[in-house]
Order: C-alpha cells, then sequence, then structure tokens
C-alpha cells in the first residue's frame, strides 16, 4: 500500500483511470504538487510504520503456570 502511495500520484496512471473527470475543480486540486506530496508522504509514513512493527514486534504469550490458578475454580 505505502509502496503504491508513494509511486502513483507521479506516474500517467493518476488521471488516466478519469475517476475524477466529473469533477474539474478536484481534478485540478488532485494535479497540484502538495496534494502529489502529501499523497506521497502518506505512502512514506505507512512504509516506515511498517519497517517498525517488523523490527518491534513481540508476540506477547501469556505466562506459563505451574499448577491451577489460585481462586479459580475449575468445572
Amino acid at each position: 500500500m505505502g509502496l503504491t502511495l508513494v509511486w502513483l500520484p507521479w506516474s500517467g496512471a493518476w488521471f488516466e483511470t478519469g475517476l475524477v473527470d466529473r469533477w474539474p475543480g478536484l481534478a485540478h486540486f488532485l494535479h497540484l504538487g502538495f496534494m502529489r506530496g502529501a499523497v506521497s508522504g502518506l505512502g512514506l509514513i505507512d512504509i516506515w510504520l511498517g519497517v517498525l512493527e517488523i523490527v518491534y514486534y513481540h508476540d506477547r504469550r501469556p505466562p506459563a503456570t505451574a499448577g491451577p490458578e489460585f481462586g479459580k475454580v475449575s468445572p
């Protein structure tokens, strides 16, 4: 997803689909460099968060218990 958001605004496919042709004001706004940069920035943030998730991921497992828990009634 992040790579798509970084690449798509600067490619020719950004407006070839014709989704925003009905709204010329929106099409003009999306052509602005600021908007393309903002979408690419969101893609970079998505990539960065994915890398951080890979680096700092810890599978939290419940601690192993030696016997039944205190105060817990087994059926």
